[in-house]
């Protein structure tokens, strides 16, 4: 898959799927309760050997939780195309 994204400076990274699960932590959002009027974007793109499946195991979210992404915010995105929504 190619991809073109913007990437802030020292946010996301393209992962390598692998047999066994691969711990990974990221930090959503500044911590706060004050609405974001702007977002900031970090992608992580993982890949997989052509006819492999990719599971994705979330063990714990700390912070506040709200319908839409207000404060911050997990998307995960698993169709061709990207715009689309995903998994939230």
């Amino acid at each position: 898959m190619r991809h073109s994204i913007f990437q802030p400076p020292g946010c996301g990274a393209t992962l390598t799927a692998s047999e066994t699960y691969q711990p990974m932590t990221s930090t959503v959002g500044d911590g706060t309760t004050k609405t974001q009027i702007d977002f900031t974007t970090c992608n992580y793109w993982i890949q997989a050997p052509a006819g492999k499946l990719i599971q994705i195991r979330m063990d714990s979210y700390q912070g506040y939780t709200a319908d839409g992404c207000i404060y911050g915010g997990v998307e995960i995105k698993s169709h061709i195309d990207q715009l689309r929504t995903g998994f939230r």
